[in-house]
């Protein structure tokens, strides 16, 4: 088996980016945190089995997320003033408009998620 060294940082980038420098922290702060959450829905239940669209159980276990979940998160960030980042799928923010509304209007960042989670079982 032939060893492959990773390319050393700087090497052969293609662009004149360079890092940025070291972050300043606020006084007296030693630590952060990211919250992020997902949702996901339906669009992880149907990639395994797009089937399940048409079957109550799974479809509606999966709404629960963002019609109940989502709610609740918003109300405690909201209530310890915290923001947070929500990766939402394509098809969920299709299915769910004003849920991914709500988590904009309230300030959060929304990160895209896919469209739809793609099946890799039998992929190389």
């Amino acid at each position: 088996m032939n060893r492959v060294e990773p390319p050393q940082p700087g090497t052969g980038l293609a662009s004149s980016t360079v890092p940025p420098g070291p972050i300043s922290w606020p006084q007296g702060v030693t630590a952060a945190a990211s919250l992020t959450f997902d949702m996901d829905a339906e669009a992880a239940v149907l990639t395994a089995d797009i089937s399940s669209i048409s079957r109550m159980t799974p479809m509606s276990y999966q709404s629960y997320g963002p019609l109940v979940g989502v709610p609740r998160i918003l109300a405690l960030l909201k209530r310890h003033d915290v923001t947070a980042t929500f990766f939402i799928p394509g098809y969920s923010a299709h299915r769910y408009p004003e849920v991914v509304r709500a988590v904009a209007e309230a300030g959060h960042e929304i990160a895209h998620h896919s469209y739809f989670h793609e099946n890799t079982i039998g992929m190389d």
